[in-house]
């Protein structure tokens, strides 16, 4: 049982003089101690609500603990660090839910002004930072024995591989006492305070005396020494205003490293500015342009780089065709546009732009299916079964000419009217000499297989997995958000997302027969036994299959879920609870692998898989052409990357690290987006789901937008608040004090319980919002009303 009650701050009056952190141990002795086992390696991950907390993945066993700032030793968030494990009584059960960081974080501004030098403070911080609540009764926790649930603690030794670019968006101000430094407050509350020369600074920051400058500028790290709790740091750029959409989004491009300077003169040299298909291509290619062959994509989309076509045959079966933008075509390998693509390797997607792996000239104009115009494609063309059976299929470079530019709505709209007459305004332009009736019988046939391939890939112990994302209306003048939803996925997206999967699944096992040991291939590695455990755990609470770790009972549950939840609001908030337990996917070199076992794909439920379809935005996609082409031809590559093993391996390492940094980026926007949008349009009423239940507070699933947000007990007119379990279900009690229209009331929340949140401006200049519960009494007032 956990309980609680609002406290204040207190502070520690002990200081002692000494190092602030421990020196790393020599590099031979690091050597030795990890051959011989005594030390262990891992990428490190900092909790982003608690940076008190850190843990290091260790491979065959649970992830180690690293309880504590002076415990992770000036390491940073995806740093390769070598650790040392702590003696058994001194392994922990943990609270990952404290609010504590978040609190602590606005007192550390001003720790520097307070102490005279950094050892007073480093024994400050010793004293509270490496403080820990026992909590046993977080919803998280099987019921296992308190021993068995202990986590290994331990320490960071050595950072064998700085990770982390040690760059970092915040503001400045100035120190109370002056010694030509002005202090640096990183917005991300996981990296260190950064002292920057004054010469470095504006001139104006000397004139602010103790309040932080109105802008927002960008620092990095340049040296961190054990004696120091602050890192010393130089200015790399001032950023603009804090709280504007321009300023914020440099920030987030900036933070992880996305590449936004415009393309050289000598890769835009090297494009063709008035190229037309030559009759070498013509010949040598695949005639497409009189088939039936059409885009499906966003509105607004303009980085067109898949088709689809199907024609119905004789013997009942179907020829269905995926034909992508042949971008190997125009960028050829080690060329400038190549050499800048591969250190890009992906598009980066905000809200209201694109930051493209590939200049507008190909993204947007020749390698883009534009409708009506001639394009290079590389097709896969299987013949088909009605239930999606492939008979035969065929790989190759064609030809085609797009007869129409659909998008998602145009192709939901025939699927929502199968009967409906339609007409040529209900349709963009079609070109060819094709016609509506033509196109929305493709349509139509082309998702009686996309629904029998989905079907069967549940029946194999696929498991679906819809992460929420929002999407937003923009004022045209000022490009501040009007409106915000959840983007819906419809059976338009399922559609394309089906033929999609396939062409990726036929082109992994193609190039594995050809590429052996550098076949460029993705896998999503199985969640731990100990996380599966925990979605089996929660499972229980809505009394669904969950019993062991099979990926199969996982499926069953969602399904089971889907089969009762006309409103999709359970099924989202428990996708993102699995989606917690899941291991990212990743690129990875066949040879790099001893056993084919380790290919395996545990979502999608396959041994084989790649990413073909996307070459516009995905580097890893134009590699696979490659192979994929070199295969067809018969020829050998020697000297090419295709055939590496080592730069290979060493290439999916940074699509892996690019990856993430796009889904973080993308993310950060989102949440930039929505927090200006309750700035301007709030404070809004919403429904909302619980999904979690901690010690001191919830994670609920705001319905509407597909957000998750933690909403904090002690942000509440609360008198206390208990966290118990009845038949190892949690229980959230929460005592209302009375108010001037309300009595003194006690409100129970399990979870997927539902409840009315009020969502708000926090406050702070820089953009955010906060969630807090409508009062129980309050909302039935106004449902009565």
């Amino acid at each position: 049982m956990a309980s609680g009650k609002a406290k204040k701050a207190t502070t520690s009056d002990n200081y002692n003089n000494g190092k602030v952190f421990e020196e790393y141990w020599p590099k031979e002795l690091i050597k030795k101690q990890l051959k011989k086992g005594k030390l262990l390696q891992g990428n490190i991950r900092i909790n982003p609500k608690n940076y008190k907390q850190a843990f290091v993945p260790v491979k065959g066993q649970k992830d180690i603990f690293i309880d504590g700032f002076i415990a992770r030793n000036r390491a940073l968030e995806g740093d390769l660090v070598v650790i040392q494990t702590n003696p058994e009584s001194e392994w922990k059960s943990i609270d990952l839910n404290s609010k504590s960081s978040l609190d602590e974080d606005k007192s550390l501004l001003d720790l520097s002004d307070n102490f005279d030098n950094d050892a007073q403070l480093s024994e400050y911080l010793k004293n509270k930072l490496t403080v820990e609540d026992v909590i046993n009764d977080t919803v998280t926790e099987s019921d296992q024995s308190s021993s068995s649930s202990l986590q290994k603690t331990g320490k960071v030794v050595y950072i064998k591989e700085i990770k982390h670019s040690r760059i970092s968006c915040g503001l400045l101000r100035m120190e109370k006492k002056p010694n030509g430094f002005a202090l640096f407050i990183p917005r991300d509350h996981r990296l260190p305070r950064v002292r920057v020369p004054l010469t470095q600074c504006p001139k104006e920051l000397q004139d602010l005396s103790e309040e932080t400058h109105p802008d927002l500028f960008l620092v990095k790290i340049v040296n961190w020494t054990a004696t120091n709790h602050f890192a010393a740091g130089k200015l790399l750029r001032r950023l603009g205003l804090e709280g504007e959409i321009e300023s914020e989004t440099k920030a987030i491009l900036a933070e992880f490293e996305v590449d936004t300077s415009p393309f050289s003169n000598e890769i835009l040299k090297d494009l063709p500015s008035d190229w037309h298909i030559s009759k070498k291509q013509l010949k040598c290619r695949k005639d497409l342009r009189s088939s039936c062959i059409f885009t499906i994509d966003p509105a607004t989309a303009k980085d067109l780089d898949d088709a689809l076509s199907c024609e119905p045959l004789d013997n009942g079966n179907f020829e269905v065709g995926v034909h992508i933008a042949d971008v190997s075509y125009f960028v050829q390998e080690n060329t400038p546009v190549d050499k800048l693509a591969k250190k890009r390797t992906i598009t980066f997607y905000l809200v209201q732009k694109a930051i493209t792996m590939l200049p507008s000239a190909l993204c947007e104009n020749y390698c883009s299916l534009t409708a009506g115009e001639d394009r290079l494609t590389f097709s896969v063309i299987w013949e088909l079964t009605p239930n999606g059976k492939i008979v035969n299929e065929w790989f190759g470079k064609s030809i085609i000419n797009s007869c129409c530019k659909m998008n998602y709505d145009h192709a939901q709209d025939i699927l929502d009217n199968p009967t409906k007459s339609w007409k040529l305004q209900d349709f963009p332009q079609i070109f060819g000499g094709h016609t509506i009736s033509k196109i929305v019988s493709v349509i139509q046939n082309l998702n009686k297989i996309a629904q029998e391939l989905l079907t069967g890939r549940r029946q194999s112990g696929a498991i679906e997995l819809n992460q929420g994302k929002q999407w937003f209306a923009l004022d045209s003048e000022s490009g501040y958000p009007t409106s915000c939803k959840a983007y819906e996925m419809k059976a338009s997206n399922g559609l394309v997302k089906e033929f999609m999967l396939l062409a990726n699944i036929s082109v992994a096992k193609k190039i594995l027969t050809g590429f052996p040991k550098t076949a460029f291939l993705r896998r999503q590695p199985s969640p731990t036994d100990e996380m599966t455990q925990n979605v089996a755990h929660y499972c229980k609470n809505l009394l669904l299959p969950g019993r062991n770790n099979d990926y199969r009972d996982i499926q069953a549950s969602l399904l089971a879920i889907e089969a009762n939840d006309p409103s999709g609001c359970l099924s989202e908030a428990v996708s993102h609870v699995f989606l917690r337990a899941m291991k990212r996917a990743e690129y990875f070199c066949s040879g790099s692998f001893d056993s084919e076992d380790d290919y395996w794909h545990y979502c999608l439920n396959i041994p084989l898989y790649t990413h073909f379809t996307s070459p516009i935005r995905r580097y890893p996609d134009v590699i696979v052409h490659r192979q994929l082409f070199s295969l067809l031809e018969g020829k050998t590559q020697e000297h090419s990357i295709i055939n590496d093993t080592t730069k290979l391996d060493s290439l999916a390492k940074v699509c892996n690290e690019r990856k993430l940094a796009q889904f973080n980026v993308g993310k950060k926007s989102a949440e930039l987006f929505f927090a200006l949008y309750v700035r301007n349009c709030g404070p809004l009423l919403e429904d909302a789901m619980v999904m979690g239940l901690l010690d001191s507070s919830i994670d609920v699933l705001l319905t509407k937008y597909g957000l998750v947000k933690r909403v904090y007990c002690d942000a509440h007119n609360l008198e206390n608040w208990k966290l118990t379990k009845k038949s190892k279900r949690p229980k959230l009690t929460i005592y209302w004090n009375a108010t001037e229209t309300t009595k003194e009331f006690p409100q129970e929340i399990c979870l997927f319980s539902k409840v009315k949140v009020i969502i708000q401006n926090d406050g702070k200049q820089t953009p955010g919002f906060m969630a807090l519960l409508q009062h129980p009494n309050i909302a039935a007032n106004n449902k009565r009303s």
